[in-house]
């Protein structure tokens, strides 16, 4: 009965009704400091994302014009080719024209 009675004036006092109010307002502060924490990491998140993308793009953009630089410079040398066949051929013909002008002698 006395630990009834020792417990009731400690619980009723205003030294415990500070503690407790305190532990309240702790666990409040803390609870809100966790969320502004994930919040927080969630910008930081959404931001490093974002930036990503914009490399991502950079590189795109950069590799498919050099792509395009690639596929003009593949044209220009295949036309380079095609030429070079075609005067070689024109002039295997014309030697095969001037063997047989002289094989006929």
């Amino acid at each position: 009965m006395i630990f009834l009675l020792l417990q009731k004036r400690m619980f009723g006092s205003y030294y415990w009704e500070h503690i407790a109010s305190e532990l309240r307002s702790q666990a409040k502060l803390a609870s809100r400091g966790a969320a502004l924490f994930n919040e927080l990491s969630a910008q930081r998140i959404e931001e490093d994302r974002r930036q990503e993308e914009q490399t991502v793009s950079k590189i795109t953009r950069s590799l498919k014009r050099i792509k395009e630089q690639q596929s003009k410079l593949n044209l220009k040398d295949t036309k380079a080719a095609t030429a070079l066949e075609e005067s070689n051929e024109h002039f295997e013909g014309s030697t095969n024209k001037n063997s047989r002008s002289i094989s006929k002698l």
